[in-house]
């Protein structure tokens, strides 16, 4: 009975992220962990209009969080393109990972779309060890054509 009440407290805690982020990783203190630009795989920039929030700075277990932000595409310092990019994460709640102690563990789903109908995403769970930040990754990342058919998918690597 006390092992499930002390679980039940833990699941209902809230848990704050600023211990578990990386070097270089930049916290606001009231919004979260901020991601200003991206890059593409052919070696584009998306800029956002304005900082996405990936993750609040304080979550409980099997909260979700979501934002949407519209980017434009630079590529070469020149305008390529626009569209809107969803990022959508949920705490899974904290593993204990061999070499890492105790993990915040984190189901991520991010779609980017470009006016054109294209469409990127990834769907994965990410851990993320005390001042270190990801360090395990699993999943899939997927491509999809303006009639919505998925054109490719790769797996992501586990650890990193």
């Amino acid at each position: 009975m006390l092992a499930t009440l002390a679980l039940l407290t833990t699941l209902a805690a809230e848990i704050s992220i600023a211990g578990f982020l990386g070097p270089g990783q930049e916290l606001d203190p009231e919004r979260g962990l901020l991601v200003h630009e991206g890059t593409t795989e052919d070696g584009g920039r998306l800029v956002y209009e304005r900082p996405v929030v990936v993750l609040p700075p304080v979550m409980t277990v099997g909260e979700t969080h979501t934002s949407l932000r519209r980017f434009v595409l630079r590529r070469g310092g020149e305008r390529a393109g626009v569209g809107s990019h969803y990022f959508e994460a949920e705490l899974v709640g904290v593993e204990t990972l061999e070499g890492h102690g105790e993990c915040l563990k984190i189901r991520r789903h991010m779609l980017r779309m470009d006016f054109a109908g294209t469409q990127q995403g990834e769907n994965v769970t990410e851990w993320y060890a005390a001042s270190k930040g990801v360090v395990k990754r699993t999943g899939e990342r997927f491509w999809k054509d303006a009639a919505g058919e998925t054109t490719r998918t790769e797996t992501l690597p586990g650890e990193r």
